[in-house]
């Protein structure tokens, strides 16, 4: 199904969908031991020892549903205070240590639980424990850190709603439908609520629910299942049980007699919406299967039925439906966005068509069988990673009461009929059960929430805390003796024909993936066709000369896998995944697309609409409009600056397409990589059965880049007017390095000291200690050609200007300071550590070396990654911060001018772009 990356990503981010990942297989591949300790806390044990990684994962069973009356979002609001000290380590010491340990972790709140994890190297399981137990135990609470936290959650809050196309809609959506009292706030909570947090409340709040009693704990990798229980045991079982919880109310259904309908006026969107929820059963209810696999045969896959009557017709340019999966009652959710030329009421109507043909109707064996297929495999799918594992066990745990039963999910489904679907379409999604929101576009002022701090109660310098209860444990375990990473077995081939054939080994799930990639992108069209790379991405898979786009989709989606394509600046690529069963399937459907792709003139038709459409949207989204001026100012005339506009997507024709995509097709063009339970040996047969007579008359293309040379001057500092934006978009950088530059590692590591991970500098400033922003970071982008240096954030408007002086001095100080030793070595030893996690799954090793072939980079540099990157010295950092980031930068901004102008007047000469009606 097509989506548009803001709006669904944001409805990932609202949901906490991924809190419920499950990974069942036919036979559980693993050992696993689950026991409780005296003190009530669960736990569970899975050994995996597919590589040196493990995960720690602790479930705490509060949420948003569980916030006191009057204090909306004290949950989540929590989960940022578990990060800053105990009675055993100062304020971010914890993120430090883990990153610089090798390792990495987050935290997520949902509706019901609040989730902390670790995914480390094998070898530091005892710090990963640790740190867990000691934060449960000692939570330093003081009003500083509360504050901080607060400021730092607000910029969440807008970053997420109040600067989002749609956010408000989608805080309507997940609360508008429960008649549960418990749900009828979302866990973000509001700034209001946020402001009249105290520290009482605040260590109220851990004394209630952070206790053993409460949680669940999952210890999933590459262990010894005695030795690491003797860990758990040692760090865990000393604290104490605490009270039990309230408990929530029961949900007791209230039926509705009319369908509620509202509007909501969002100034930061042009194309207008419809939203509907509806209020379901619970997770654990008979009914749930049945509601969430309508779900899958409604909008899972390309070949679902609203992506087959909707979307590929051109009624919609998103069509999706989602059910929850919540202790409570659950939401069945529906999002729909027009497309070019349609109407809100086109697509509603077409939704409500493709409900009511399901209840009349039913639906057929096949279908079942392939929603079935797609949950099971995309489960498998996860079982490769140790996160995902953790997760899987802590569902089955918090959501049967027995880890044991990760099979669960899949057993409900296979047992769901036809005519249990059409059951509980016509009981749950009955019209006067619904809420509709519908979203408009609005010229008027956006919202406006206050500063983090007006309002806020305490004294910020009342910083003294207590604690009933401390590990005894005071100092950092003993790490155990380090586990040796041995990357899969990688072998090279040539077919004669020219095409390059990589295998790669890696036999831990019954899994395979292919991905053919050919170079050629944006260098070899013309300006005035800029779009058209993208457009021939997404149009391999829309039909071959056997098979429409509707047939290949059906055919991989009904065995569970799923095929895709895409294209860059450098590359086109295909790919197919699937479970190893279905290897000859998919060989035959990957060589289709790509030697047989027929590019109907109705599906391009179809996708300049959806394009025109995604267009029209991205005026007013103020992170997509500074992205591409900020491409557009830096790149200029290289084709790397090419950004599709109505005018030349009009202008791209069927020729133009076929053109463009017979000059990179070609074998000596192309790269073929095999990945997942495969033997080269077994494996090369095939290969060579379906590519060897690939030929093509014409030579490959020939590559060419224009020189560039980087924008000086004075920094040049560029602002897009978003009226009623209430944050400000920031990209801030300059042309950085080629893709192939050998001093790329050295400048890894200096950009890890200057923005990357939460223990960053440009982290520590401007969201620790300022609490500017939400989330920061600065980065190297490596194409074939030259890449560009950025630095990205979001931050409070009325702090834009200072935000940017933190963000030049941090970079100065980089520059004109050496860094200690004893920073380097954290985060040198941190990225060597994380050398494994980075590489854990097939798909890691694909895009690796896809990226490296594309850019002629030999496939052995992977080997040598942790040598590279150890031997980094402190002058290496210093000299690469001189040469390698920009003396002067381009600052593209994107907020509501009557709030930013003067104060970027600070700083320089500004430019104000005005956007587009």
């Amino acid at each position: 199904m097509k989506k548009m990356f803001f709006f669904w990503s944001l409805l990932v981010l609202v949901s906490g969908l991924f809190a419920s990942v499950s990974a069942q297989t036919d036979d559980f591949p693993f050992e696993m031991v689950n026991y409780t300790l005296e003190n009530g806390l669960e736990v569970t044990i899975v050994q995996d020892s597919t590589a040196p990684v493990v995960a720690v994962n602790v479930w705490y069973r509060v949420g948003g549903a569980n916030d006191p009356d009057g204090r909306s979002g004290f949950a989540h609001l929590f989960e940022h205070m578990m990060f800053q000290g105990t009675a055993n380590l100062d304020k971010e010491q914890f993120l430090r240590i883990i990153e610089d340990a090798g390792g990495e972790l987050n935290a997520y709140t949902s509706t019901d639980q609040t989730v902390y994890y670790e995914t480390v190297p094998a070898h530091q399981l005892p710090l990963a424990l640790w740190l867990e137990a000691d934060r449960m135990a000692s939570l330093a609470v003081t009003q500083t850190n509360l504050d901080n936290q607060r400021a730092v959650v607000i910029q969440e809050f807008q970053q997420s709603y109040g600067n989002s196309p749609y956010g408000e809609a989608l805080l309507e959506l997940f609360t508008l439908p429960f008649t549960y009292s418990p749900y009828q706030t979302a866990p973000i909570g509001s700034v209001e609520d946020l402001n009249m947090a105290t520290v009482e409340e605040i260590t109220a709040f851990h004394e209630t629910y952070y206790v053993p009693n409460n949680a669940s704990l999952a210890v999933v990798g590459d262990l010894d299942l005695e030795q690491t229980r003797e860990l758990i045991d040692q760090f865990f079982a000393p604290i104490p049980r605490g009270e039990e919880p309230p408990a929530l109310p029961e949900f007791v259904p209230q039926p509705q007699a009319e369908a509620e309908i509202i509007t909501v006026k969002d100034d930061l969107i042009n194309i207008p919406a419809v939203l509907i929820g509806y209020e379901t059963i619970p997770y654990a209810h008979p009914d749930y299967p049945a509601l969430s696999l309508a779900t899958y045969i409604l909008s899972v896959g390309d070949s679902s039925r609203m992506a087959r009557e909707m979307v590929d017709t051109g009624v919609a340019l998103v069509a999706d439906t989602v059910v929850l999966d919540n202790l409570g009652p659950s939401l069945f959710g529906v999002l729909l966005l027009p497309n070019f030329n349609t109407t809100v009421e086109a697509v509603e109507s077409a939704y409500d068509e493709q409900v009511a043909r399901m209840i009349a109707e039913g639906v057929s064996e096949d279908e079942l069988a392939k929603a079935v297929n797609q949950i099971r495999s995309g489960e498998i799918f996860a079982l490769e990673s140790v996160f995902a594992l953790a997760e899987s066990v802590q569902s089955a745990n918090f959501y049967y009461d027995n880890p044991n039963d990760v099979f669960a999910s899949i057993d409900r489904f296979e047992q769901v009929t036809s005519a249990d679907i059409q059951r509980v379409l016509a009981q749950y999604l009955a019209p006067e059960a619904r809420h509709i929101i519908y979203v408009e576009p609005s010229q008027e002022a956006g919202a406006t929430y206050p500063d983090p701090f007006v309002g806020a109660t305490g004294n910020p310098s009342d910083d003294e805390f207590e604690v009933d209860f401390a590990l005894s444990y005071t100092e950092a375990p003993t790490p155990l003796d380090i586990k040796a990473f041995n990357l899969p077995q990688i072998t090279q081939a040539t077919l004669d024909n020219g095409l390059q054939v990589v295998v790669i080994e890696h036999d831990d799930i019954p899994v395979i993936s292919l991905d053919m990639v050919m170079k050629g992108g944006s260098t070899l069209v013309d300006a005035d066709l800029a779009g058209i790379v993208g457009m021939t991405g997404g149009l391999l898979t829309r039909g071959t000369e056997t098979r429409t786009a509707q047939e290949l989709a059906a055919e991989i989606e009904q065995v569970g896998g799923n095929i895709g394509a895409s294209a860059s600046d450098d590359y086109v690529t295909a790919g197919i995944f699937a479970l190893t069963e279905h290897t000859e399937l998919a060989f035959e459907l990957l060589s289709d697309v790509v030697l047989h792709a027929t590019f109907p003139q109705d599906e391009i038709d179809l996708q300049r609409d959806q394009i025109r459409t995604a267009l029209e949207a991205e005026l007013k989204d103020p992170e997509a409009q500074v992205s591409r001026l900020f491409s557009q100012k830096v790149y200029r005339d290289h084709p790397y600056g090419q950004q599709a506009t109505f005018e030349t997507v009009d202008a791209i024709t069927r020729d133009d397409i076929v053109t463009f995509y017979d000059a990179v097709r070609h074998p000596e063009n192309a790269l073929l990589v095999v990945a997942g339970d495969v033997r080269f040996v077994e494996i090369m047969p095939l290969v060579e059965s379906t590519f060897a007579g690939w030929v093509e008359t014409d030579t490959p293309p020939v590559i060419e880049y224009p020189e560039l040379e980087p924008v000086t001057g004075e920094d040049a500092i560029y602002l897009v007017n978003v009226p009623g934006a209430t944050q400000a978009q920031l990209r801030i950088g300059n042309l950085g390095l080629f893709g192939t530059d050998p001093q790329r590692y050295q400048v890894s590591v200096m950009n890890s000291i200057l923005g990357s991970g939460f223990p960053s500098r440009l982290m520590q400033n401007l969201r620790e200690d300022k609490g500017y922003t939400y989330g920061i970071g600065s980065g190297f982008t490596y194409p074939s050609n030259r890449g560009t240096f950025r630095i990205s954030t979001s931050v409070n408007a009325g702090a834009t200007a200072n935000a940017i002086r933190e963000i030049f001095y941090e970079v100065e100080r980089l520059r004109t300071e050496p860094v200690s030793e004893a920073e380097l070595v954290g985060v040198r030893d941190g990225m060597v550590g994380r050398y494994a996690l980075q590489l854990e799954t097939y798909q890691d090793f694909v895009n690796q070396l896809a990226s490296f072939w594309v850019r002629g980079i030999d496939f052995e540099q992977i080997r040598a990654y942790p040598e590279l990157i150890g031997s980094v010295t402190v002058e290496d950092v210093q000299q690469s911060a001189q040469e390698a980031i920009p003396s002067d930068f381009v600052v593209v901004v994107a907020g509501d001018a009557s709030i930013l102008l003067s104060q970027l007047e600070e700083l320089g000469a500004v430019e104000v772009i005005e956007l587009e009606e």
